[in-house]
């Protein structure tokens, strides 16, 4: 386990858990879940240095795509495959177009650019109403990530499922179009939770398009 503090302060302290060795692999969760929703992708560590943290609890998506990539910096890493999931997905679209040199390749899986303004207003009651995720809630409302996807330059593969929503469908569909160079793939028999409701599936796809 490494651990690193931080631009913040020491309170907030990102810990990243690795298995295996390998290309590294960071795996950044959506809300309301932690690390532990790749443990079904396991079996990636025969490839990759597969690394896996809790995202740092901050009100922006900007704070913590700084936060993980002042983290790897801390930790050595230079260079990383990258998949996030939900909101994991947002901050890996800002680190991939805020430190193009960092990301190899891209993984964005069941996520979105921005909300439309009902689901920011939803987001933002739920900040109020769910004291643990705040936080997080707070992230997501005000995320507005539209400008940057033509600043991503990584190899960019979209994933959602076939039975997510209309809207996390459309926004899979304007960022494979809107990535130069993204190419889109439907989970089957899959809505949100991809890594939780296809973990061999989603293994087969990565190692194919990670090399």
């Amino acid at each position: 386990m490494m651990s690193a503090a931080t631009p913040w302060g020491s309170r907030m302290t990102i810990r990243f858990h690795q298995s295996g060795s390998g290309p590294t692999l960071l795996m950044l969760h959506g809300i309301g879940q932690d690390r532990h929703v790749w443990d079904g992708l396991a079996g990636l560590a025969d490839r990759f240095a597969c690394i896996a943290c809790d995202l740092p609890a901050f009100d922006t998506v900007e704070k913590m795509s700084a936060a993980l990539a002042a983290a790897l910096r801390q930790a050595g890493i230079e260079k990383a495959h990258v998949i996030g999931h939900d909101l994991g997905g947002m901050v890996a679209q800002h680190l991939a177009a805020s430190l193009p040199g960092l990301i190899d390749r891209l993984v964005l899986c069941a996520t979105t650019p921005t909300f439309n303004d009902d689901d920011q207003a939803l987001w933002r009651q739920r900040a109020t109403s769910v004291p643990s995720e705040a936080l997080a809630c707070s992230a997501l409302a005000s995320a507005d990530l539209i400008d940057l996807a033509g600043e991503i330059y990584a190899r960019t593969l979209v994933l959602v499922g076939d039975d997510d929503t209309l809207a996390y469908r459309e926004a899979a569909d304007w960022l494979a179009q809107s990535i130069a160079g993204a190419k889109l793939a439907f989970v089957p028999n899959a809505a949100h939770a991809i890594p939780l409701e296809q973990p061999v599936w989603l293994d087969r796809v990565l190692r194919a398009f990670l090399g």
